[in-house]
């Protein structure tokens, strides 16, 4: 077993046979799987008819089931990929006698953050760089190198990968498999993620299993929660780690591993969305607002019962919107703008605009509501251009700022514990989703403080604001006193 438990532990994986081999599908080669001939609709989709499509390297195959199609890809410089939408599934199994031992999937910068495993004992990593040179747009030439993301198992399936985001490009895939005369372990846990509470009662997942082998179990980050040999769960401070299940191999049985994600929160935190990015039409009217804001119009400026003490040409009062226990007031910084909002498509992306001079004041509905972090996702569809504009946002003494551009995320944590947030976008900003992570009164609120010293301890924080202790590969916030920057680990 340890070979994949020690891995999730101490990350030294290693993986390789003497007898492993590679089953490569590419859907940049012409016509591959006599792609050209299957029946499609009037749009290019596969038809319902020839799904799920089965496509086989022996002894590998991949279903493809839902919406998907191949198109030429003027980023990829004109090559036919293909296209994963929204829903579709990829579903991976071998023919009896064999097992995969790794899945990667290829494609350019960016374009496959979405997919995620559904179904199956694996985790789909991070993107990684490739040592090929990448494609350069078919008419800009703007470049954009390849990358591609791996997911370790230890099965003959299936495995199934699938998409609840925007469209997905994969230019091609490769799967290792070997040849295995032991049955599987069948180790499987009853949730793939799990979300616990400090100072409350949790039930956690439980596992099952097929193997007559004794079970070990481990916490990759036990400075957020550890896991005895019964497999009783400690916690140990809010963040979030893996759970891994592991037994060795028998005569019969293959060695095993199973793990799911655990996402630790202090007592009573809750989480509060507000989603900018839904339009919805007034009844009776040709006007739009954003989806549960009614007051917000897509396109017109806030205008309710102007107050001429905001100066010459002001049309913005005080606007406040609430969700979840939580209310935001929009209002005037007294700037050279006038302050205000609205909803508006940029380049095909929805979002809550701010106009110069305007500034947002967060708190809970209830007195005495304790704020943990607020995170303010920007625009992600023209980062180059700036039109998120969060790196310009400025707060008050109370609270610390980290922006990662590459992102769009902003993130504020409060010096002790908040109970509001300031934020003052004096350029505007264009905002598409507010995520706020707070306590109500009452519900034994830990103090957040930040070390002000300059040669304080090092902290590191995942974009989610996590507090990581001991960061893997993947970007990372450094905090070090009151200095914070983005940090890429490999």
């Amino acid at each position: 077993m340890k070979k994949s438990l020690l891995f999730a532990v101490a990350a030294t994986m290693v993986w390789n046979s003497a007898i492993a081999e590679t089953a490569t599908f590419d859907f940049t080669a012409d016509n591959p799987y006599n792609w050209n001939s299957l029946p499609k609709d009037a749009s290019g989709y596969i038809d319902d008819s020839a799904k799920p499509l089965k496509l086989t390297e022996a002894p590998v195959s991949i279903a493809l089931d839902g919406k998907f199609r191949r198109l030429a890809q003027n980023v990829f410089g004109g090559a036919t990929c293909l296209l994963v939408y929204k829903n579709t599934t990829l579903s991976f199994t071998t023919a009896e006698g064999y097992k995969m031992t790794d899945i990667s999937i290829f494609s350019g910068k960016d374009k496959i953050s979405e997919l995620y495993v559904k179904e199956g004992e694996a985790d789909l990593g991070e993107q990684e760089a490739t040592d090929g040179d990448g494609w350069n747009h078919a008419s800009s030439g703007v470049h954009i190198d390849e990358i591609y993301r791996m997911a370790y198992c230890n099965t003959a399936g299936p495995i199934v990968i699938s998409n609840d985001g925007a469209t997905q490009i994969v230019t091609k895939i490769e799967v290792s498999y070997e040849a295995n005369t032991l049955k599987e372990a069948g180790l499987k846990w009853s949730q793939r993620e799990f979300t616990a509470y400090m100072g409350e009662s949790n039930t956690y997942p439980t596992l099952t299993k097929v193997t007559d082998a004794a079970v070990d179990y481990a916490s990759d980050n036990e400075d957020v929660a550890t896991v005895d040999a019964d497999g009783n769960i400690n916690l140990v401070a809010p963040g979030t780690c893996k759970i891994i299940a592991g037994c060795d191999a028998t005569s019969v049985y293959d060695w095993g591993e199973a793990s799911y994600t655990l996402v630790v929160k202090r007592q009573g935190q809750k989480t509060a969305e507000f989603d900018f990015t839904k339009f919805e039409k007034a009844e009776g009217s040709d006007l739009e607002y954003i989806a549960g804001f009614p007051d917000i119009l897509v396109g017109t400026w806030w205008t309710t019962n102007p107050d001429p003490s905001y100066g010459s040409g002001a049309q913005f009062k005080p606007l406040t919107i609430s969700n979840e226990g939580v209310a935001i007031t929009f209002d005037y910084d007294g700037g050279s703008g006038h302050g205000n909002v609205r909803g508006t498509a940029t380049t095909k992306q929805n979002n809550l605009q701010l106009g110069g001079s305007t500034c947002m004041t967060i708190k809970g509905t209830e007195a005495g509501t304790a704020l943990y972090q607020v995170a303010v996702q920007g625009n992600r569809k023209r980062t180059a251009e700036g039109l998120s504009l969060l790196a310009d946002m400025t707060s008050n003494a109370e609270g610390e700022l980290d922006f990662d551009e590459s992102t769009q995320l902003l993130l504020w944590t409060p010096k002790s514990t908040g109970a509001e947030c300031y934020l003052d976008a004096a350029d505007g900003a264009y905002i598409e989703s507010i995520t706020v992570e707070y306590a109500a009164a009452g519900a034994g609120v830990d103090a957040v403080v930040v070390d002000k010293a300059e040669d304080g301890p090092v902290e590191y924080y995942n974009l989610q604001g996590i507090r990581v202790s001991n960061p893997q590969s993947g970007i990372y916030i450094r905090r070090q006193g009151t200095k914070a920057s983005k940090i890429a680990i490999r």
